[in-house]
């Protein structure tokens, strides 16, 4: 059934065919096709406001946050001065590793570590705790935050408890401290 026959089933003097007529007329006005034009830019710059005040929820709330430090470090990296610099300390932890001796083993871990922390400094992490740094689990994608920790604790075992200091720990704290490096871009 069409408009016009929908109309014509009223009957002439009734209120709903007056309302009817009148509503025909606006719909088929210029009025009405302002009005929609108004409307549709209302609602467009409505639903653009609505999309900017998600986004600053989510850079607020810290869901991008993660990501956009890792793209951060790698973007905004080390000066190449101390990419050398950590390479070549890197490389003197690992000589002094290949030695197999108490002694080295413990200045290699203790190195290994000063070269992680500067490494973080160089990034913009000054200022923070090492396990709250190391907590950041957007730097790291070959070696755990656990494992980082753990070469922390066995470098903090090297400087006061050197004797108890295996070799096989060496090993594994200079491995993870290695792995974090290359992660952070240094190595």
């Amino acid at each position: 059934m069409s408009f016009e026959e929908f109309v014509l089933t009223f009957p002439t003097s009734t209120v709903e065919y007056q309302l009817l007529r009148s509503m025909e007329n606006f719909v088929g006005s210029q009025l009405f096709v302002v009005l929609v034009a108004f409307l549709k830019t209302v609602s467009f710059v409505i639903s653009g406001f609505l999309l900017v005040l998600i986004v600053y929820f989510y850079i607020k709330t810290n869901v991008f946050g993660e990501k956009i430090k890792s793209i951060k470090a790698v973007v905004f990296s080390k000066p190449t001065g101390l990419k050398k610099k950590l390479v070549a300390e890197f490389h003197d932890v690992k000589v002094k590793l290949g030695n197999n001796k108490n002694e080295d083993d413990r200045q290699a871990v203790i190195k290994a570590d000063s070269c992680l922390i500067e490494a973080l400094n160089a990034i913009g992490f000054k200022g923070k705790g090492f396990k709250e740094i190391v907590s950041e689990k957007s730097l790291w994608s070959s070696v755990s935050a656990e494992k980082i920790i753990k070469a922390h604790e066995i470098r903090n075992q090297a400087v006061h408890f050197s004797e108890s200091l295996t070799h096989a720990e060496a090993e594994e704290a200079i491995a993870s401290y290695e792995k974090a490096l290359k992660d952070l871009g240094c190595l």
